[in-house]
Formats: structure tokens, sequence, C-alpha cells
């Protein structure tokens, strides 16, 4: 195993990626003792592509451990308590780029060392980083181009240097739907914005994108903000293979899903293995607060196409692992969606919910082809802190 990752604005960024481990040992540890500490994650040795690092360790003892703990170069990262003969060590260091030491270690009642574990580790830089992307300009938008299920125009702004909501004095605002008095937001209509950052001079084989997130209690009616989905992506095109890295929180399905560009029509939205049951009941973000959410993704170059996968999905904190994994897409001559020039760019979508309503009561009233009508519900949401890191 290897470690990978990347911290952005003090959001903490790590996953696990495969990796050949040799003959390394994943830690050291007192032998023929009943005290033992060892350390799956970091593995010894290794050269991380990160400056936050994902630790994993363990620590068993014949008597009682009080406390574990996690130290980098000398210095303590993490403390945890502990209350039995056993402890489980599962965080997040920062580390800066350079060789490092980490150990971990166990006290006992009498806070003495009991047992501990060291490796050795190096870092190093991303080949690429944009930060505070949600204040560059400029943004691009086609507007309702990118669900094929919405009915007729949608309305759509979005502003930059927004102070409030804001974390830093600089969000971008995106609205669908709002403003309208009524008009422009049709049931599952959906608005997308993406930003260019030119063609890159390799395929990229790890991607980290992170992003804090506000989520309003009501629109601009006073109705309750209640999405169909809210999805990110970032893409690259290169030697006319497409390479898309993308999540979506879908409300509707309970679940967080992963794009399969690959998939016959305009790809497909897939279950990740990640549903509202790892949420405690819901994959809804809580309204009127920022939430940070922070993704890692590596391409496995040995197949083809390229297989995509999502390692993890961090949200609040709290890291998910995903079970889905997609392929890069090989573009047809014959595909218009894509150009046949190299690029690499990131985005962030908005699509609306459906909800039934009367014929004739306005006219975002449509009626579906299961005959039922319905109307959008318009909302708006707040990015900040949009970053973005790759290596090659």
């Amino acid at each position: 195993m290897r470690i990978v990752g990347f911290a952005f604005g003090g959001i903490i960024l790590s996953a696990l990626a495969c990796s050949g481990r040799g003959d390394e040992t994943s830690s050291t540890a007192q032998a023929q003792t009943s005290e033992a500490t060892t350390i799956a994650s970091p593995v010894a040795n290794s050269a991380q592509s990160s400056s936050s690092v994902h630790v994993v360790a363990s620590s068993t003892s014949a008597s009682l451990i009080r406390v574990c703990q996690v130290y980098v170069d000398g210095t303590k990262a993490f403390e945890q308590t502990n209350a039995t003969t056993h402890c489980d060590v599962d965080t997040d260091v920062t580390v800066g780029e350079g060789a490092h030491t980490l150990t971990v270690q166990a006290l006992n009642t009498k806070y003495a060392v009991a047992s501990h574990a060291s490796v050795s580790f190096s870092v190093s830089a991303p080949d690429g980083a944009y930060a505070d992307i949600d204040q560059a300009l400029p943004w691009q938008t086609c507007g309702n181009c990118a669900n094929s299920g919405a009915s007729g125009a949608t309305a759509y702004t979005s502003l930059v240097g927004v102070t409030a909501p804001s974390e830093d004095g600089h969000a971008m605002l995106n609205t669908v739907g709002e403003g309208t008095s009524g008009a422009n937001h049709p049931p599952y209509g959906d608005a997308y914005w993406w930003k260019e950052h030119g063609a890159l001079s390799s395929r990229v084989v790890e991607l980290e994108y992170a992003l804090d997130l506000y989520i309003p209690a009501t629109n601009d009616e006073g109705q309750p903000t209640d999405p169909q989905a809210i999805e990110f992506e970032v893409q690259q095109t290169r030697n006319n293979r497409v390479y898309n890295f993308a999540w979506q929180n879908d409300y509707s399905q309970n679940e967080w899903r992963v794009f399969q560009i690959a998939a016959p029509g305009h790809g497909a939205w897939l279950p990740s293995g990640i549903t509202g049951a790892s949420f405690g009941g819901s994959t809804k973000l809580a309204t009127n607060a920022w939430h940070h959410i922070a993704t890692h993704f590596s391409v496995d170059t040995s197949t083809d196409p390229e297989t995509i996968h999502h390692d993890y999905l961090d949200v609040d904190g709290t890291r998910y692992f995903p079970t889905t994994n997609v392929h890069a897409y090989v573009v047809p001559s014959s595909d218009p969606r894509y150009p046949r020039r190299d690029q690499f760019s990131n985005a962030v979508q908005l699509d609306m919910r459906g909800v039934a309503c009367n014929a004739g009561s306005s006219p975002s009233c449509r009626q579906g082809s299961d005959g039922v009508y319905r109307i959008g519900v318009p909302f708006h949401v707040a990015w900040d802190k949009i970053n973005l890191a790759y290596w090659f």
C-alpha cells in the first residue's frame, strides 16, 4: 500500500492507493512479548505524494493501555485515551515535504511506554495545483445542458466574490431556477459551471479535489432547500481520451454516486456503495452550515481503457470508501460532446427536484411521460476554498 493525499486550506485529504510493497515491513515492534505495536499505514520507506498522512496502527498489551500517541519527527501529532488492553489508531496527520519518521506508542497506567513502532517515509509535492478556484474568473456555463431529463429552459446565475455566506470573504454563489417568479424552473432542471485550466503536459494518475459547500435552509421564495442532486467533477481530455473524476450527492436516491462517462449515450451515474446508512440515515447535508468535502482519485494505467479509482470521499472529516470504479472514455470521431483537443477543467452542478403541481398553475409546471405534472424547486448554494491538485 502507499498513501496519497494533499492538504488545502486546513482541509486534510488522504487516501489509500495500491502499490507494490516489496519486502518492506510495515512497522517495528517488540518481539516475543505480550506488548506490541504495529503500523499498517504509512508503509515503511514509502514515497508519499501527500502532505497529509493516513495513520492506521494497533497496540496490544497484557495490562491496560491508557493512551495511544502518534509522533512525527519527535513532535506529538495525535493522542487518544483508551480503557482496554488493545488500542486502534485511525487518523490523519499533516506533514511537510521531505523525509520523516512516524512513531506510534502505547502508554500504560503509569504513563510509561508499553510498546512502540516507527516507520520512515518521504513526502513529495504534487506536479500541479490550483487554489481558491472559486475566486478565479472566468467560470463558464452551458446552463441546462447536463441533464437530459430536464424539460424547458432553466434560469441560473453565478456570482464570484460573495462575502456572505463565505469563509474567506470570497465565495462563489450559484443559483438554479431562482429569481424567476415561477418561470424557468422546470422539473429536474439543472445548471452546470466549469473552469478551464488549459492542457496538461501528461496524463494525470492521481488527483485530489476539495471544496467547502454551504447549503441555505430556504430558497428565494422561502421554500425549504431540497435539491435533486449536487455534483462536482474534474475532467481531463488527453490524446482523445476523457478521464472524468466525478461525485454526485443524489438526495432523491439517498446515496453518493460516481459517473461512468464511458456508458452508452450521455454516460451514467452509478451507485458508489456509500448510502444514507453510512451517514446515520440520510446523505442530506445540514443546512445553514459549511461542509468540507475532499476526494481522491487514482488511475490504473495497466488496463485499457484505464480504470479510474474513486479512492475515498471525505465529508466533514469522516472518510468513506466507495466500491465502484469507472473507466476512461475513448472518444470516437462521431461523438460531438467532447472536443478532440487536450484540456483540463473542474466543474460543479446543481439539479432541481421535481414536485407535483396543478396543471396551468405555473409556466414551469410540466407534464411528464408518466402523466404527472411537476415543477422544479429552485435553490442556491455557496462554494468556497475550491482546490485541486494532481500528480503525473
